[in-house]
C-alpha cells in the first residue's frame, strides 16, 4: 500500500517547506519507497506562496484525511486559520494521521489544540510570540524538531528537511534514510535536540576533538564518562565542555549518546539480537535506559521500531 503524505497549502505559505516534502518524497523518496505526495489546500486550485510562486492544490480538505502523514508549511502566524482548516486538522488527529507542523506551520496545530500539553517548537523568532498565544503549549525555541510521532513540529526552513528525513528512517530504516540524503548532498542525521542556530558557524573539529571523537566511536560499548573523556584528550571537563559546544554545538555527553542512539537503530534494523545484548553494544547497560533514551530520541519503543522497519523491508 501506498503511504500518502499530504501537503496542507495554506495562504502565504513558505515554497521552502512546501518544496522540501515534495523533493523527499515524490522525487527522490517514492522512486524506491511506498510514498504518494498530495497537494491539498481548502479549495482544489492555485495558491500563491511566498515567493511569488504559485501552487496548484488537486485535493481539498478531504484529501488530508486518507493520508498517513500531513505537513503543514509555514505560514503567516498573525493569521487565524478558518474553521474548516482547524476542524480538518482535529479530524485528521483523530483518525491517526501522523502531523508535522513546519515553522510557523506550528500556530495552525496550536489553533487547533493539537500542541495543548505538548512540548513543540518554531522557528526561534516566533517563538515567543507562540507561547504567549498559547501558554498551554511547552514552547521549546532551542531545537530543530520535537515530536511524540504523532504529532510533530520542526523550526522550519532545513529543521524541515531534518524532521522528514527523520520520518522517512521511522518508516524505512536508517539505511533508507541516509541514501535519499546523500542524493540531496545534506547530512544524514541531525537529531532533534540540536540547536537551532549558534553564533558562530560551527569550524571543523581540530585535531584534538577529531581523535577524541574517533577513539570514542571505537567504545561505544563501554560505560563512558565525561571524566573520561577529558582524561583521554588529556584536559580539564571545563575545557572540553567548552572546546566541544564550540566546534560541535553540543555537549561530549549529548555528542555520546547520540552516537550510541544511531548504532541502537542500525542494530535492531539489521539484526535479530535481543534488546539486552543491543544495550550492552551500545554501551547503553540495562534494557530499561535503553528504552527510557531510545523513545526519548524517536518517539518509538525499540521492539516497535524494529517491527516497523521489518514490516516495511518485507513491503518493499
Amino acid at each position: 500500500m501506498r503511504h500518502v503524505v499530504a501537503v496542507l497549502v495554506l495562504p502565504a505559505a513558505s515554497a521552502l517547506d512546501i518544496a522540501v516534502p515534495v523533493e523527499l518524497f515524490d522525487v527522490h523518496a517514492a522512486a524506491a519507497l511506498p510514498y504518494e505526495l498530495r497537494i491539498c489546500a481548502v479549495e482544489p486550485g492555485s495558491t500563491l506562496v511566498v515567493g511569488r510562486f504559485a501552487v496548484e492544490a488537486t485535493s481539498g480538505l478531504d484529501g488530508i484525511f486518507s493520508a498517513g502523514t500531513l505537513l503543514v508549511p509555514a505560514a503567516d502566524p498573525a493569521t487565524r486559520q478558518p474553521v474548516a482548516v482547524l476542524q480538518a486538522l482535529r479530524h485528521a488527529h483523530l483518525r491517526g494521521v501522523r502531523i508535522v507542523g513546519a515553522g510557523t506551520g506550528a500556530f495552525a496545530l496550536a489553533q487547533a489544540g493539537l500542541l495543548r500539553g505538548r512540548r513543540a517548537t518554531t522557528h526561534w523568532l516566533h517563538a515567543d510570540e507562540l507561547a504567549r498565544r498559547h501558554p498551554d503549549v511547552e514552547v521549546d525555541p532551542s531545537t530543530l524538531y520535537t515530536g511524540d510521532g504523532r504529532v510533530i513540529t520542526a523550526a522550519g526552513g532545513a529543521a524541515t528537511l531534518d524532521a522528514c528525513l527523520d520520518l522517512i528512517r521511522a518508516d524505512h530504516g536508517t539505511a533508507a534514510a541516509n541514501a535519499i540524503a546523500r542524493r540531496m548532498l545534506t547530512p544524514p542525521h541531525r537529531t532533534g535536540d540540536r540547536p537551532q542556530f549558534v553564533a558562530a558557524q560551527l569550524p571543523e573539529p581540530d585535531d584534538d576533538i577529531s581523535r577524541l571523537l574517533d577513539w570514542t566511536l571505537a567504545r561505544l560499548d563501554q560505560p563512558l564518562s565525561l571524566a573520561d573523556l577529558a582524561r583521554q584528550a588529556n584536559m580539564s571537563q571545563r575545557t572540553l565542555a567548552r572546546r566541544f559546544r564550540a566546534q560541535l554545538g553540543t555537549t561530549p555527553l549529548q555528542w555520546l549518546l547520540g552516537k550510541r542512539i544511531e548504532m541502537v537503530r542500525q542494530l535492531l534494523e539489521t539484526t535479530s539480537e535481543p534488546i539486552e545484548r543491543i544495550a550492552r553494544r551500545c554501551g547503553l547497560g540495562s534494557t530499561g535506559n535503553l528504552r527510557q533514551q531510545f523513545v526519548r530520541a524517536t518517539g518509538t519503543a525499540p521492539l516497535a521500531y524494529r517491527r516497523t522497519f521489518r514490516a516495511s523491508a518485507t513491503t518493499r
